[in-house]
């Protein structure tokens, strides 16, 4: 996802061709990620949703409106 979202906000790559390429999977991986209260495992009590930053909403909000 940080390589999509590098991709995406640096304009590394036509965003057409990554909207067409990478965006159902990367919603697909935002929606359970960002949805998700699990505990990761090696954490004390970080969950799997802290792990969406800022940036990946953020490209996730953009592409989702391109």
């Amino acid at each position: 996802m940080k390589l999509t979202a590098s991709a995406w906000n640096e304009n590394i790559v036509d965003k057409n061709v990554i909207k067409a390429n990478h965006f159902d999977d990367y919603e697909t991986l935002y929606l359970q990620i960002s949805g998700s209260d699990n505990l990761v495992p090696g954490y004390t009590s970080k969950k799997l949703s802290n792990f969406i930053d800022k940036n990946l909403q953020k490209t996730y909000l953009e592409m989702s409106k391109y």
